[in-house]
């Protein structure tokens, strides 16, 4: 059913909308869930969310405002119906999503190497 074929396809939906919907639902569900984070809505889960008792660095927090603007203006002004760099987007969730999940990683044991030998 449907357009369906072999070729490699967009792991990201194809309406904007849907885009940033479905990626600030993951982010508000990386957050709730390592990061104590509460409230209603992405922007109070940024605000809220802590990392080792202390809030998330502004280096990590920057670009999830970032995100959270332009989801805020598709969702919320009628004139707004697109995001404005869809590329940039999906780049800037995705270095996101890699650096929280880098926060949440166990530590590395101090006798591994980067060849993953563990008695080097």
């Amino acid at each position: 059913m449907g357009n369906e074929s072999s070729a490699h396809k967009d792991p990201y939906a194809t309406n904007d909308f849907e885009l940033v919907i479905r990626l600030a639902k993951e982010l508000e569900y990386l957050l709730e869930k390592n990061f104590q984070a509460t409230g209603n809505g992405l922007g109070d889960k940024i605000k809220s969310a802590k990392h080792e008792g202390l809030p998330l660095p502004r280096g990590l927090t920057a670009p999830m405002w970032r995100l959270n603007k332009e989801r805020n203006l598709l969702v919320h002004d009628r004139s707004y119906n697109s995001i404005a760099d869809r590329g940039s987007f999906i780049q800037t969730y995705e270095s996101v999503r890699k650096q929280l999940q880098e926060l949440i990683a166990p530590p590395r044991s101090r006798n591994q190497t980067d060849s993953g030998c563990l008695i080097c």
